[in-house]
């Protein structure tokens, strides 16, 4: 029993994804530098054809069903705003890495504090290898968790976040209307006043 059949331009396949890729790039050529813009879709798919998009904003495009995205996020960040934008996006991502090699260098904190740094990290490397296959910065559902380990990777590590240092707070007895007078002079006359 066959439930679904794939040809080899079905969404999901890694063959639609090439196709889709090349596209894309195809639009990139056309405006390499300053993109192809935002606001309408860079390729359009309609029943496993690849269809020009110059007419076709995303309500045309969601009234006919079709897709838009060319599951890759680089590309698609590439293709829109061109060359001229694109190295301040990738440095963007490098600054999270550049932190966390960094930290990593130089930690000298408890193994807690290492193991969230391996976590984040892991994360970080996570969600930056999926953007390479998938809709991550172009829909909310998946740039929210892009940016979140962004942030969390930028913000370890920060003076502010580091565990609190002990402060001993020692109780001095005395009267405090006495000016010019120390503790121990207070203790000398026995609470006399």
């Amino acid at each position: 029993l066959i439930l679904e059949e794939k040809t080899r331009t079905d969404e999901g396949n890694i063959n639609y994804r090439l196709e889709a890729w090349d596209k894309v790039m195809e639009k990139y050529y056309e405006h390499a530098i300053l993109g192809y813009g935002v606001g309408r879709p860079v390729m359009y798919v309609y029943a496993n054809v690849f269809y020009d998009t110059v007419d076709l904003d995303y309500f045309d495009v969601r009234d006919l069903g079709g897709n838009v995205q060319p599951h890759n996020s680089y590309l698609n960040v590439l293709t829109r705003f061109g060359i001229i934008i694109f190295p301040f996006f990738l440095y963007a991502l490098w600054k999270p890495v550049e932190r966390l090699i960094i930290m990593a260098k130089t930690n000298k904190s408890n193994g807690e504090q290492f193991l969230r740094l391996l976590l984040i990290a892991g994360f970080l490397a996570v969600i930056y290898v999926f953007a390479f296959f998938n809709v991550v910065l172009e829909s909310p559902h998946h740039a929210f968790p892009f940016w979140l380990v962004i942030a969390m990777a930028l913000a370890f590590g920060r003076r502010r976040n580091s565990p609190p240092k002990k402060i001993v707070v020692e109780k001095v007895n005395g009267n405090s209307g006495d000016k010019g007078g120390s503790a121990d002079g207070d203790r000398d006359r026995g609470g006399e006043q």
